[in-house]
């Protein structure tokens, strides 16, 4: 197969339907107030949207028959997205929501920690916590809310 496109088609035997390409869209909901700044991955971006009171980022992609993909985000959350704990440390919390219907998905999130500051607790515990990167590597099977109390660096 040459080419892919998206159009919606039915072909006469199941073989032809295994054989065709695969295309569909992404989207991730962020809080109100998310700036975009890059979409890597996907053949076209959609522009930024509100929807029930979140910013959502979206993006089209095309799958030739044995084909895989990463898709990317990389967005800045609004300033007011960390909730004060005490004087010195701020909380943040990312619930990350499983499409209903799908199977267990590999899920690798990166969170990059404002320039000085550090993690004083997580849950649940990072795969890794490097400067100021905090890496999970998890399967999304059902929804999984992430934690992290924040402070300054000493």
């Amino acid at each position: 197969m040459d080419t892919c496109d998206k159009r919606a088609q039915y072909e006469p035997t199941y073989q032809g339907m295994m054989d065709r390409c695969y295309w569909d869209y992404v989207r991730v909901y962020a809080p109100s107030g998310s700036t975009l700044l890059t979409v890597e991955g996907a053949d076209e971006q959609l522009v930024a949207d509100q929807e029930k009171g979140k910013t959502v980022f979206a993006a089209y992609f095309v799958l030739a028959p044995g084909e895989h993909r990463q898709i990317t985000f990389r967005y800045l959350l609004p300033t007011n997205i960390l909730v004060q704990v005490d004087p010195e440390s701020v909380n943040y919390e990312l619930l990350v929501q499983k499409q209903p219907g799908t199977l267990s998905l590999p899920l690798q999130l990166r969170i990059e920690l404002r320039p000085g500051m550090k993690v004083v607790h997580a849950k649940p515990t990072p795969t890794e916590v490097e400067h100021e990167v905090v890496q999970h590597i998890t399967k999304l099977q059902l929804d999984r809310r992430f934690e992290l109390i924040l402070r300054a660096a000493d």
